[in-house]
């Protein structure tokens, strides 16, 4: 019977790499779409806001939405 105990302990750690290596993956993958999101709206708005007050706000609330896409985000993988 000892051996039993092995033969259902043996799948889990060779799983558990495989697991991890995807959680990393999917981590660079919501990191890299986190980072395109976030240049390509602050680029939207340096090329076609003039107003300063609108430019201000606007950027404090990409800021705002970036913590909380990044808040989602760590409740996804955890």
């Amino acid at each position: 019977m000892y051996y039993h105990w092995w033969l259902l302990r043996i799948p889990v750690i060779l799983f558990l790499p495989s697991v991890l290596y995807d959680l990393e993956i999917i981590f660079l993958i919501f990191t890299f779409i986190f980072l395109h999101l976030n240049l390509g709206l602050k680029s939207i708005l340096n090329d076609y806001l003039h107003n300063k007050k609108t430019f201000v706000f606007l950027l404090s609330l990409i800021r705002i939405c970036s913590f909380e896409f990044i808040r989602c985000v760590l409740e996804f993988l955890i």
